[in-house]
């Protein structure tokens, strides 16, 4: 079907003509100036795979099986139906008007009437009758968010019978973030934040925004108070995401928060990892990836994206994962620069990483210094070599979406040690430094950063006498429970790793011996850098590894100050 030409001020509305239940789809398509504040309802929905085509006046065009059941949901039997439908409503193999389109993204669904967040059919991984125990197990977490006294609200039948409250969590599951697409979609981001009012439809039931927010409150707050909260984990991660969402919806996010809150998010074409985000940034604040170039390759695309980062938070986007494992990573991007296809496998606490990064300061006076990127995608960088690894423990693995506290810690902190004394201090001479009490001392900081995080991971403060005190007596106690919570924002998918002058560090999994430990003028924190074969007359080259602790330089102490300090140079990063 042709969609005709479209300005760049204007979108296509589809006009879904009414019928009875089961009749045939049929609906025309009109261009409107979008400056005309035209009255439509926008559809929020996963694409999926298969292929249905469908009948319209002129011909037929073929639509997702997704799609072709939520129009049959919405379809009204008495009133044309106004909707704004990105499958139908932009020209998808012109890249040109693609790009066009989803720079408007943000104005359409600020303009939007409302928001329809299509959940998918209700009946199809479960009996309709267990969906519907589902929505009101929401509704009943709504109330008792929203009641003065919440042993008044009354409490679901089905709730006091594990049979059917079992069955009504499994079918909440097939929305909830570890089964429902719609929460692993990037598009979907803007579609809930951006829209004034939305309404959410799973098959025949509707729950509005306000009722969702309400029950993520309701869960958290209330539902362990009031009643055994058994297996309800999957409502623990859609609380999450929801508020999430709505904080965003409330208070906005700045580019970095944005960043992290939907990396984990996928889109069909890996460019939408990036331009499914543009709508919730401000005019002008990631220049150079707001013209939604489809032209260019992903890596192209996420190197711009990291140094739009960069040039607001200088060095903060790359104590993130930045790249993936190698069977899953971009081709051609470079490993300082943040895939946005995907978080890693492994991923390690960013959220630990971004409360720290302003309490430490590493690079305390260094002078100010610039970077530059080279047409290839390196990155050239002025710093300090620290150090070089000398020895690696094992590596504290916990797989995505897996709670840190249910991973034992205990036998890889105390192997981290025993790994310490026997390769360092017992060969080091006896009036050597440091010896084993104080050496002891220096790696219970180490485990928790030498910070204090909260239950969010924001750090709260550096860490006193007695916070390194509690260390000590959970290795002691060799009790799981009394492990420090900063412990496992610290430890995550971290490798233990000792320099040849006997610095201890925390860093990411695939640190080996020979890396070498960087400070950089612009870095608040230390890097891990990989040397590599360079020409003669190049800058010296380096494979980027990741971000690093080392306890003992967080604060500046090897740099700044009269004592003496290695020498500036400038280095080329892969």
């Amino acid at each position: 079907m042709n969609l005709g030409h479209i300005g760049d001020d204007e979108i296509r509305i589809v006009e879904l003509h009414p019928a009875s239940q089961g009749s045939a789809l049929t609906w025309e398509t009109r261009v409107v100036p979008l400056a005309s504040s035209p009255e439509f309802e926008a559809l929020s929905y996963v694409w999926g795979s298969p292929l249905d085509v469908v009948e319209v006046p002129g011909g037929s065009i073929k639509i997702t099986k997704s799609l072709y059941a939520a129009l049959h949901r919405l379809r009204l039997q008495d009133e044309t139906r106004l909707l704004w439908v990105d499958q139908m409503c932009i020209n998808q193999s012109d890249i040109k008007e693609k790009a066009s389109q989803v720079q408007l993204m943000r104005a359409i669904y600020s303009k939007c009437t409302r928001c329809l967040i299509w959940m998918g059919q209700a009946d199809v991984s479960c009996p309709l009758s267990d969906a519907a125990k589902a929505v009101s197990f929401l509704e009943y977490l709504a109330a008792l968010n929203n009641a003065d006294d919440q042993s008044s609200v009354p409490v679901p039948a089905f709730v006091t019978s594990r049979h059917e409250f079992l069955a009504a969590l499994k079918a909440l599951r097939t929305i909830s973030v570890q089964e429902g697409p719609w929460w692993r979609r990037v598009w979907t981001v803007q579609e809930a934040i951006i829209p004034q009012d939305q309404l959410f439809l799973w098959g025949p039931f509707t729950l509005p925004w306000q009722t969702m927010i309400d029950a993520a409150w309701g869960f958290i707050n209330f539902y362990g108070d009031v009643r055994d909260v058994g297996e309800t984990g999957d409502m623990g991660h859609l609380s999450a995401q929801l508020i999430w969402l709505n904080s965003s919806k409330d208070d906005g996010d700045p580019p970095i928060g944005i960043t992290m809150h939907w990396r984990f998010r996928k889109a069909t074409d890996p460019l939408d990892n990036v331009y499914a985000l543009n709508g919730l940034f401000s005019p002008g604040e990631m220049p150079r990836v707001s013209n939604c170039d489809y032209s260019l390759s992903p890596a192209r695309v996420f190197t711009d994206f990291t140094l739009d980062l960069m040039t607001i938070y200088g060095l903060l986007p790359l104590t993130f994962d930045t790249y993936l494992e190698d069977d899953i990573a971009t081709a051609g991007l470079p490993r300082w620069a943040l895939d946005m296809k995907s978080w890693p496998k492994y991923r390690t606490n960013e959220w630990n990483r971004y409360g720290g990064y302003d309490i430490y300061q590493a690079n305390k006076g260094l002078p100010e210094a610039d970077f530059s990127c080279n047409a290839e995608g390196t990155l050239d960088i002025d710093g300090y070599s620290i150090d070089i690894i000398k020895s690696i423990g094992d590596g504290h693995h916990v797989e995505e979406w897996v709670d840190e506290p249910t991973v034992p810690l205990l036998p890889t902190l105390r192997s981290w040690w025993d790994l310490y004394v026997s390769e360092y201090i017992n060969k080091l001479s006896s009036t050597a430094e440091p010896d084993h009490s104080t050496a002891l001392r220096l790696f219970h900081r180490l485990v928790i950063g030498d910070v204090v995080s909260g239950s969010n991971w924001e750090i709260e403060r550096l860490a006193t006498d007695e916070d390194v005190d509690l260390v000590s007596e959970f290795l002691e106690s060799r009790d799981e429970a009394r492990r420090p919570h900063t412990t496992d924002g610290m430890a995550r998918n971290q490798r233990f790793f000792f320099t040849r002058t006997g610095l201890m560090g925390l860093g990411r999994l695939d640190t080996k011996p020979g890396d070498e430990v960087w400070v950089f003028n612009q870095g608040r924190t230390p890097f891990v850098l990989r040397p590599r074969a360079h020409r003669p007359g190049d800058l010296p080259s380096f494979d980027f590894v990741g971000v690093c602790y080392v306890q003992g330089i967080m604060q500046g102490e090897l740099l700044d100050g009269g004592g003496s300090k290695p020498v500036q140079q400038r280095v080329r990063i892969h």
